[in-house]
């Protein structure tokens, strides 16, 4: 695989190439086998999506849901859909889907490529890398938030509640991530580009008199603060905002920042960490997560070891500083190799109920760059991967996504694979 220009072209195409695997053979596997089953082959075409480039999230009925990058029929070659997986009503059944929209690449939206969020009420809200309103710097649209409404029949109800460049003055562009709610239904989010210093922002969108009001609350740069942030958001307890940049962050190589809110309004940022582009990483391209000490986790696509040409990627651990002004201090907890074990970690962490830790890595794994789900375990001070490698036929490859976890069952989608279109895929993983 050649390394550097195969994700530079990712990263040109589409900034969150991030989808998860499904797993055809098991190397190491924790406590024995797993069972894998596959939920769906995509089929591309007017009635169908094709190529999901985001995780899934699941409704307290076990209905699963997610984006597709192309497909659909509204536009030449398809802008994307939203589905819906429906577990069977007997097990061993089939998954049923249903498409709840199809993106027009127009004022609607087009090529959605992060993870939706559910609200209380099941609607769902997510983002578009296109479309919305059309400027000099977007001649395709800079993008939109959008929300679906459930509706009697399909398809589900869209309300594009803001539209990027095309409102009062926003600087945003593609906003590529997906979003999160605060406690008072506000949502957060970010841009990898925008029209004022081209690096970013992280946006908030206020609801207000049935509208939604938007608020950039940072603008990156470039420089030591950061760049192109292509990651989701998080929250610690005290309602300060985490995420990373690819870029930027003082050496180049990407950031991990720090927003927080300033008493009487406004936000300030600090740099958390800044990459180096050798053995500590680079371009960190997922959201973050927590552990219950209050550490920071994320992955690092490239540098790391020397075993790829530019770096197989890495995870890594930030831990809070003891008293404040100090800096945080960065770990790095596991090193990929580049083969049996994993190349390149795409997608967001996420953690078990024991403290264990999951996620994709893009390349790698036991067939020629098929990508695997790892699995990291806390032992005697340092961390032993497990992993669950592809077999880059029917079952899906390129895992480029976060993973979702409901009791011991993993479910993801795949970026291709699947069919002989090769066109993607949604699977679980069942832990024994």
């Amino acid at each position: 695989m050649n390394t550097g220009k195969s994700l530079l072209c990712h990263r040109l195409l589409l900034p969150m190439w991030v989808a998860v695997c499904l797993l055809a053979s098991v190397q190491r596997a924790l406590g024995g086998a797993v069972t894998d089953s596959i939920l769906y082959r995509f089929i591309g075409g007017s009635g169908d999506g094709s190529h999901p480039m985001s995780g899934l999230v699941a409704d307290a009925q076990g209905n699963l849901y997610g984006t597709t990058v192309s497909g659909g029929s509204r536009c030449s070659g398809g802008c994307g859909t939203v589905f819906q997986l429906v577990p069977p009503a007997t097990k061993g059944g089939t998954w049923t889907e249903n498409i709840l929209y199809t993106f027009a690449d127009g004022r609607d939206g087009g090529l959605p490529a992060g993870s939706l969020i559910l609200d209380a009420a099941g609607n769902l809200y997510g983002t578009a890398t296109q479309g919305g309103g059309v400027t000099p710097n977007c001649p395709a649209g800079c993008g939109v938030v959008f929300m679906l409404t459930p509706s009697p029949s399909l398809p589900w109800t869209e309300t594009v509640l803001y539209s990027f460049s095309a409102q009062n003055g926003a600087a945003g562009i593609r906003p590529s991530a997906n979003l999160i709610f605060d406690s008072l239904g506000n949502l957060y989010g970010t841009t990898e580009f925008d029209s004022v210093t081209g690096f970013g922002t992280v946006f908030e969108l206020t609801p207000s008199g049935g509208s939604w009001m938007e608020t950039t609350l940072y603008t990156f740069q470039g420089g030591a603060d950061g760049a192109e942030s292509t990651s989701g958001l998080i929250f610690d307890s005290l309602g300060n905002l985490y995420g990373t940049t690819q870029q930027g962050g003082g050496f180049g190589f990407g950031a991990v920042f720090e927003l927080s809110p300033i008493a009487g309004g406004g936000w300030t940022e600090q740099v958390l960490y800044g990459f180096q582009g050798g053995s500590d990483g680079s371009e960190p391209p997922a959201s973050l997560v927590f552990d219950k000490a209050g550490n920071l986790y994320g992955s690092a696509l490239m540098a790391g070891n020397t075993y790829c040409r530019v770096g197989c990627g890495l995870i890594f651990e930030l831990t809070p500083p003891i008293a404040p002004g100090q800096p945080w201090t960065k770990t790095t907890i596991y090193n990929f190799l580049g083969k049996s074990d994993g190349q390149n970690p795409y997608g967001p962490l996420i953690f078990d109920s024991a403290g264990n830790m999951y996620g994709t890595t893009g390349y790698g794994g036991g067939a020629p760059d098929a990508g695997t789900v790892f699995q990291l375990v806390p032992r005697n001070g340092s961390w032993v991967e497990y992993r669950y490698a592809f077999s880059s036929g029917n079952d899906g490859n390129n895992p480029l996504c976060g993973l979702v976890l409901i009791g011991k069952t993993l479910y993801g989608t795949t970026r291709r694979g699947g069919s002989s279109a090769s066109l993607g895929t949604v699977f679980s993983i069942t832990a024994p």
